[in-house]
């Protein structure tokens, strides 16, 4: 995710500080049932921790 997106959706989601560091796999494809296949960025802790989910969902081009 674009660092400047990022900072806008963690002070509207009011997302506390990052603590330690993440792994960030960008551009994941999931495919819906029509055949689009929608694009995601998907961040998780370094580590072995348990975590929530946060969905965060935006439109975005593609391009």
């Amino acid at each position: 995710m674009d660092p400047a997106l990022y900072s806008i959706v963690k002070q509207v989601m009011k997302l506390p500080q990052t603590v330690g560091n993440v792994v960030l796999t960008k551009d994941l494809r999931t495919t819906m049932a029509d055949g689009t296949a929608l694009p995601s960025d998907h961040l998780t802790p370094d580590g072995d921790t348990d975590a929530p989910l946060i969905l965060v969902r935006t439109a975005r081009s593609a391009g």
